[in-house]
This record gives structure tokens, sequence and C-alpha cells, in this order.
């Protein structure tokens, strides 16, 4: 079953930064590379400058508002800005993957184990991280940044519908999350954002997948912190006393 996507719906890149505006434009990967792509094809940019201090914002609540405001046409692209999209028709790649999925990402997995908060690591009792879970079946495909030596990763077949996805790139229609009333959960800030949202999304039957998007991350990820650590017992408490397992892509 396919959505209906027009050809020209307007898509619009989410992000926020601890970067005021004008370093953002300087220094910014997601920033530098939206400038090089060419006016004609390019998304549109709302970003939440200067996130940082007291007045500091949560990642969800920034991506809520977005939601909430967007036009019924609008297709919302929610990432990080330490990404730099490599790909100038990532516009193009959004409406066709939304032709087909409700939300999209780069990389994900069909059969996550949900007693760990990660849609790919396994952890230890302390919540440490001790590698890729077992059995794992992975989709995507990302670059990391390197200098020197770029590389990039292939975590499995894609395009494929998935259980999670990762957070750095996450893409919907507006009106299709408000329709299904799925949004992000204002309790997980910069961690566990991004699984939860999609386990709320699977449960509302919205389906969820890996799409080829051309982008390189400039981060491993920070899942040794406290942090996260934090984020996790909550997203755990959340889920697991009365789902034990994540419902399987349809």
């Amino acid at each position: 079953m396919s959505n209906r996507i027009h050809r020209s719906a307007p898509v619009t890149v989410v992000a926020a930064t601890t970067l005021a505006e004008n370093e953002f434009w300087e220094a910014s990967l997601l920033a530098r590379s939206i400038s090089r792509i060419p006016e004609e094809i390019r998304p549109l940019l709302q970003v939440t400058f200067s996130n940082t201090g007291p007045a500091r914002r949560g990642l969800s609540a920034v991506y809520n508002d977005a939601i909430t405001t967007a036009g019924a046409e609008d297709l919302l692209v929610f990432v990080h800005d330490d990404v730099y999209l490599n790909d100038w028709f990532v516009s193009q790649r959004v409406r066709e993957g939304l032709a087909r999925f409700d939300i999209l990402g780069v990389v994900g997995a069909v059969n996550p184990d949900p007693q760990f908060p990660s849609w790919a690591l396994a952890f230890d009792d302390e919540l440490a991280p001790i590698g890729w879970q077992d059995g794992l079946i992975r989709s995507g495909a990302i670059s990391r940044f390197d200098y020197a030596h770029p590389e990039v990763f292939v975590y499995g077949d894609l395009p494929l519908e998935v259980a999670l996805l990762d957070g750095l790139l996450l893409a919907a229609s507006a009106q299709t999350l408000r329709q299904h009333s799925v949004q992000f959960d204002d309790q997980f800030e910069f961690h566990m954002y991004d699984i939860d949202f999609c386990r709320t999304a699977v449960r509302a039957g919205l389906r969820v997948g890996t799409w080829p998007i051309a982008l390189t991350h400039n981060s491993a990820g920070n899942f040794d912190s406290a942090g996260f650590r934090s984020a996790a017992r909550i997203y755990l408490a959340k889920w697991l006393p009365g789902s034990q397992q994540i419902p399987s892509p349809t």
C-alpha cells in the first residue's frame, strides 16, 4: 500500500543546534551541506539556534513543535546538526521513501531485542554497551566523518521495513503523524527519543523503513554516559512492563 505524496510536496529539514545562527552557517556540517544544494531543489530549513544553557529544549520538544505547526502537505526531516547531507536530491529521496513508508530513516533493524535500549546494541546489567545484539537483522548505510579515510558502512539491505530506526535522520509526513496521534515523547530529550518514536509509530499501525539517502555523520554515539543510562532506564520502565516484544513489521 502506497502513500499519496505529491511530487512537489514541501520538504523541511528540522534541527536544533547549540550554535548561534551565524556560527551555524559557518561551522555546522548540516548548514554547509544544505548550502551547496542547488536552490531549486534545496529543502527548507527550520532550526532552533543557541539551544544551550538553562533555556535548552530537548529534541523531542523541538520536533513536536514542527509537527504541530507544519502544513498539511509538509514532509519533515528530523536531523542532527552534525550530519552532512551528501545527497543533493535529498528532497526527492524523502518524497519517494514516504510514498512507501510512513516513517523513514537511513539505518535501522528488523528484529531488535526489546530488552535493550537501542536499535542495535546490547548492554550489560549496568547499561554499559557490550556489542551488537545477537541475530540482529540490520538495514541501511551511512558514512562516518573522516577526512583521511572516508568509508561508507553498509549495515544491510535497503529499502527494508524495520521496527526501529537510528535518530540521526528521521522523516515523516506531518499530516500522517497528526492523524495517528504520533509524536515524540518530551521526557526523552537527547537519548531514546528515536526508538521510542518508532515504537509509538509501529503501535499506531504506521510503517517504518530504511531508505537510501547518502549522508555522513560526525558521531559514533554516546552510549556510555550518565545521560544515556538515565534515559535508558526511563525508556525500559515505559516499554518493558506492558510490552515484552516490539511489534514486528507487517
